[in-house]
């Protein structure tokens, strides 16, 4: 169900750029890469990592290493914003990822996403 629900919310909002809060092995950064999106992921295991990078070739999407409460800071102070923003990682600092998920949805446009 979700590999059919990612791209079809991706796409009725138009989000390009997508922001994935935990990568696992990358499904949810394929599925919303299929719709057009350009994905940047966050992943905290490097190995991890490294089997999404292999599963997400040749596709738009940046895998970030680190914790996200780190890497989320830094996307703020670099000035990055998002269409989307897709949150499944890390279950006891949701309402902090949130709080920076907020600051890194843009404001100007309808239909940003915050999931």
């Amino acid at each position: 169900m979700c590999g059919q629900y990612l791209p079809i919310l991706t796409q009725l909002i138009s989000a390009k750029p997508v922001l994935e809060i935990g990568t696992l092995g990358g499904y949810s950064s394929i599925c919303f890469a299929s719709a057009s999106a350009k994905v940047t992921s966050i992943e905290i295991d490097p190995k991890h990592r490294i089997v999404a990078i292999e599963n997400v070739r040749g596709m738009d999407v940046e895998v970030l290493l680190g914790a996200a409460l780190e890497v989320l800071p830094k996307l703020v102070d670099e000035g990055r914003q998002f269409d989307m923003v897709f949150i499944d990682a890390d279950f006891d600092d949701q309402l902090e990822q949130f709080d920076w998920a907020v600051k890194l949805t843009r404001r100007k446009r309808r239909g940003a996403s915050l999931s």
